[in-house]
């Protein structure tokens, strides 16, 4: 399984941000792009904790649960004031994967089956979303947008590596 926000990575991954005339930093195509996938990815991250934390018993991965809601709310902030110092307004949704996931946790069976889907679906994510701001962090000439990316991915890798560590049952 793998992030479901294939269309704004590939520009991502094909194109590389510019600065406007005059040497004034603006948005391209392609630092939309990042920036609408990011903003995606911390909805769904929120709310696939959000919707875990409601049934988790194992405090290794409630704890996870807790720190990525903590982390992306958080970075969603510093999402939404780059936003507003660029000038342009993002509305994430939700991606149809994320919500037949969410549909398949709040209906899941049983705990063990809701903290699987959790853990696979953050071990996934996670991963894009690394991929994406290593891209980004390595390419972009917009400055700011390249420090967002940076910055944010020490905290991707934490997850990812807690995730993983889930995942093979080294709690």
């Amino acid at each position: 399984m793998i992030l479901r926000i294939a269309s704004p990575m590939a520009a991502i991954l094909i194109g590389l941000a510019v600065s406007g005339p005059g040497g004034a930093a603006t948005l391209t195509d392609t630092d939309k792009a990042f920036i609408d996938a990011v903003a995606a990815s911390d909805v769904a991250q929120v709310e696939m904790s959000r919707v875990a934390l409601e049934r988790l018993q194992t405090p290794a991965i409630n704890s996870l649960a807790q720190t990525i809601t903590s982390d992306h709310n958080e970075n969603y902030q510093a999402l939404l004031d780059l936003c507003r110092e660029k000038q342009y307004a993002v509305a994430p949704q939700l991606d149809a994967y994320h919500g037949e996931l969410l549909r398949k946790m709040k209906s899941a069976p049983s705990t063990e089956d809701v903290e699987r889907l959790y853990v696979e679906a953050v071990n996934a994510d996670q991963s894009a979303l690394n991929g994406l701001l290593e891209q980004t962090a390595g390419n972009s000439n917009d400055t700011e947008v390249a420090r967002f990316a940076s910055d944010m991915l020490a905290t991707v890798k934490s997850h990812s590596a807690v995730g993983q560590q889930l995942a093979t049952g080294q709690q």
